[in-house]
């Protein structure tokens, strides 16, 4: 068996201390104190690829697989389950 908690007296309430957190190193920058940022190229921020629904791709299509480009082979879905969530099974 367990020993009994020991509680703490009526009319007293425990203390909690606020989390402690390490003192700001000598010379350290903080995020907003950066304000000479400098850009390599002058690119408009849109991405060559964008992300696409495994049930949208088609056989033909071309895809990119950990940044390889790969052409779709073969695709195959099966139905959703007892959960609502399909399968998708894409050779490429």
């Amino acid at each position: 068996p367990r020993a009994p908690r020991p509680r703490t007296p009526p009319g007293r309430r425990l203390r909690l201390r606020p989390p402690c957190r390490p003192p700001a190193a000598a010379g350290a920058s903080r995020m907003g104190d950066e304000h000479d940022e400098t850009f390599e190229t002058g690119e408009s921020g849109a991405s060559a690829t964008y992300p696409q629904q495994a049930g949208e791709i088609r056989k033909g299509s071309h895809l990119m697989i950990k940044g390889r480009p790969c052409k779709c082979v073969e695709v195959s879905t099966s139905k959703t389950g007892k959960h609502g969530h399909a399968k998708a099974h894409i050779v490429a």
